[in-house]
This record gives C-alpha cells, structure tokens and sequence, in this order.
C-alpha cells in the first residue's frame, strides 16, 4: 500500500475535516555487532519503523494530504 494511501486511512480514521498535514514515520536505530555467527559478526545498525504519524504541514511536499479534500464535511 503507497504511503499516500495510508495518510488518507489516518485522515478518516481520526475524522480531520482541515488543515494539512504530512505522513511521518517515527523509526528507531539499533546499533551494534551483527552476523549470523560472533566470528562473521560485525558493526551493523538496524533500522525499524516505530510507528506512523500525521504531523501539521507547514509546507506542502508529496505526502502531504488536504483533509478538507479527503474527508469533506457532510
């Protein structure tokens, strides 16, 4: 699924009807020896998404979703 999409889920889901907002990824860096073995392991980071977030835009960019669009007062 597009990360667009995933925005626009949230948007519904948490009932904005204005403002922009951006899609963030909240991630968590790991650092340390890795291998599969302690003779092969070597320094390594790991990287892994936390969570996914809107945020307020103060700039418009490519992921940035229009709730007034998405999901229009009825």
């Amino acid at each position: 699924m597009p990360l667009r999409d995933v925005g626009v889920l949230l948007v519904k889901h948490y009932g904005l009807r204005e403002g922009l907002w951006d899609l963030a990824l909240q991630m968590n860096v790991s650092i340390g020896q890795m291998g599969l073995t302690p003779e092969t392991a070597s320094p390594g980071a790991m990287f892994t998404v936390q969570g996914i977030v809107l945020t307020p835009a103060s700039v418009v960019g490519p992921l940035t979703l229009n709730a007034a669009e998405i999901n229009p007062a009825k």
